[in-house]
């Protein structure tokens, strides 16, 4: 099953995570990717797992239309339909 059936991270998130400092770490870590590239002239495609999020990325790899395996992974049609997502974004 994997990872314990995700034992680790329900603990996590149901002992220790606070939504507004993972909103804070989550925009830090956003604006920290998007202007080490920027600076660099380097074209960047941000996208995100997360199913929620205030920040607007470029792509989402977490919605209801993509399959998900027992352990929440995508399955291979899943990982086929963001493929081409990443590939159509690219475009």
């Amino acid at each position: 099953m994997g990872r314990g059936s995700g034992k680790m991270f329900r603990e996590y998130y149901k002992k220790y995570y606070e939504e507004e400092l993972g909103d804070a770490d989550e925009l830090i870590t956003y604006d920290s990717l998007r202007y080490y590239f920027e600076a660099r002239g380097v074209p960047l495609l941000l996208g995100t797992s997360a199913k929620t999020s205030k920040i607007q990325y470029d792509l989402w790899i977490n919605t209801d239309d993509i399959p998900m395996g027992e352990t929440k992974h995508p399955t291979k049609e899943g990982h086929s339909i963001i493929t081409n997502r990443i590939y159509e974004s690219l475009l």
